[in-house]
């Protein structure tokens, strides 16, 4: 095997143990350094050849394995878990989606109008995709739609908490992550591909629509 080729499997095994997470380069750093005589550079050639055969994809400025690197995949992963802008993300669908479900320009101007600010490329695909590997939400013909256990943990946030959004949004919060009731978020599957054009278009059309109004 030559160094090429055993710097980029020490670089899958790093994405590999975070693949519930993503990583940046830093942590990629963080898990390669000591096992390899190698440095940045090293790493960002690896991570672009491992991109080119398929088995990882870049959103912003973490990596993420894709199906086919997620099925390669081998050993202990950090666990998941829920953050904090997954509720901000559940909420705004649970307000925009009906039976029609909601493209990604309504859930923006949903989150909009929750937190007065935009969702990043980050901050759309990091949710969405603990959401439906939470089975949450699915998504068809680039719709997302709000499963039967979502509406139950809606129904028992609106429940126990004020109608204003920031407390169904912190009650939202604490359901996801109780150990009684929550949704247990065994891995990420990272099957909801976004980039940042797709997530610019989105936004153009809900400033369209916005501004229509």
């Amino acid at each position: 095997m030559s160094k090429q080729t055993k710097h980029d499997e020490l670089v899958f095994q790093a994405l590999s143990f975070l693949r519930n997470l993503g990583a940046d380069e830093r942590d990629v750093r963080r898990y390669v350094r000591g096992q390899a005589r190698s440095g940045v550079k090293d790493d960002r050639a690896s991570l672009g050849r491992l991109e080119q055969a398929g088995d990882v994809r870049q959103v912003g400025e973490r990596w993420f394995l894709t199906p086919q690197g997620a099925r390669r995949a081998r050993g202990h992963a950090v666990p998941a878990g829920w953050l904090a802008e997954d509720a901000w993300i559940l909420l705004a669908l649970l307000l925009c989606a009906g039976t029609e479900g909601a493209d990604l320009s309504r859930i923006i101007g949903a989150a909009d109008y929750i937190d007065h600010g935009i969702p990043t490329l980050e901050q759309l695909h990091g949710p969405l995709n603990r959401l439906a590997s939470g089975r949450l939400i699915t998504r068809r013909r680039g719709r997302f739609f709000i499963t039967e256990r979502a509406r139950e943990l809606a129904d028992k946030a609106e429940a126990c908490c004020r109608k204003d959004v920031q407390s169904r949004r912190k009650g939202l919060m604490c359901l996801l992550e109780c150990p009684c009731c929550g949704v247990r978020l065994k891995k990420v599957r990272w099957s909801i591909p976004l980039d940042q054009a797709t997530v610019d278009e989105a936004y153009r059309r809900y400033i369209k629509r916005f501004r229509s109004a």
